[in-house]
């Protein structure tokens, strides 16, 4: 081999080793531009599961017993004695009248009619009995030979209540704690 080939043999590996230096060279900057995904990473992540509480309210329904109660109002109960005297020339009604009830007290009217030569004349008397007490309630008219009749146009009411069962859905509310959850990654 002559000096100028040796001389372009050595230009040739020159220009060799030069082109594999600069592809070397641009392989490194396009690795150094690449995704991370495709580069593996140097730093490794710790990741961990964060839990954050949070309250909301609910609202459910609940069976609930509850007592309906049917009210009426009626008469308390009594017991009447009668009684009819005369005297001189005056005509007595007496009538006895005695709460039966253990509770109620109040306002009781009687009425007495006295008929004489075919007239009626009536008289009111009235007065407040306690429970389970008894009253004497009379009415006079002048004349002998009238007759008298009485009758309570006046009773206190009471009123009677029967209890029924039943069931009733009401609404209730309650707190719930719930946890919302995210990755808290370092």
């Amino acid at each position: 081999m002559n000096e100028y080939e040796k001389r372009v043999l050595v230009i040739l590996v020159s220009i060799l080793l030069l082109l594999t230096l600069v592809l070397i060279i641009i392989s490194l900057q396009i690795l150094s531009f690449a995704s991370p995904d495709t580069v593996p990473q140097t730093k490794s992540q710790i990741c961990r599961q964060v839990s954050i509480p949070y309250t909301i309210t609910e609202t459910y329904y609940e069976q609930v017993p509850i007592t309906r109660r049917d009210c009426y109002e009626d008469h308390l109960d009594y017991r009447v004695y009668h009684d009819t005297s005369r005297t001189n020339s005056i005509t007595s009604c007496h009538i006895t009248i005695k709460n039966l009830d253990y509770s109620k007290s109040g306002e009781w009217t009687v009425r007495f009619d006295f008929y004489h030569n075919g007239e009626t004349t009536s008289k009111y008397d009235s007065a407040y009995i306690d429970s389970r007490e008894t009253k004497e309630f009379k009415a006079s008219v002048w004349e002998t030979d009238a007759s008298c009749s009485a009758r309570v146009i006046k009773v206190p009411l009471k009123r009677f209540c029967n209890k029924q069962g039943d069931y009733e859905q009401v609404p209730k509310q309650r707190q719930i704690i719930k946890y919302a959850s995210y990755q808290d990654c370092n």
